[in-house]
């Protein structure tokens, strides 16, 4: 007669278990996809810096697209760059500022394709024409 109770207190013990490991789980597989997520945006953000710093490394880049879209890293042929399994497409425009004949604006873009959703990450500064 003292055995009546026990297979309950069994099954709820083992369906706290259950839970427990369900619920840490479904964790270990949101913080997977996060981390994922963060990586594309870090090297998207790495992309986008090293357009910009390119760029104000060598301004007579500036001179020869004037207002218009400079090419990744000023090769002409705009192909998709693969990192860590992932295309990104750096998409790099130069205007002119109002008002201002030696600055220029330069805007990146860089955009990739993540969980059949278009990201990007943009970044702008301002350049001086003449070094």
């Amino acid at each position: 007669m003292r055995n009546d109770g026990f297979f309950l207190i069994e099954v709820m013990v083992v369906s706290a278990i259950a839970v427990t490991i369900a619920a840490l789980f479904s964790l270990y597989t949101i913080s997977g996809k996060s981390m994922e997520h963060t990586t594309m945006q870090i090297t998207a953000g790495f992309l986008a810096q090293k357009q910009l710093a390119y760029i104000k490394g060598d301004t007579t880049i500036l001179q020869k697209y004037q207002n218009g879209i400079i090419p990744w890293q000023d090769i002409d042929e705009p192909v998709p760059i693969k990192k860590n399994g992932v295309s990104y497409v750096v998409n790099t425009t130069v205007a002119t500022v109002p008002n201002n004949d030696v600055l220029k604006k330069i805007v990146v873009v860089v955009s990739w394709e993540e969980n059949h959703m278009n990201k990007q990450v943009s970044m702008a500064t301002l350049v001086s024409c003449h070094g």
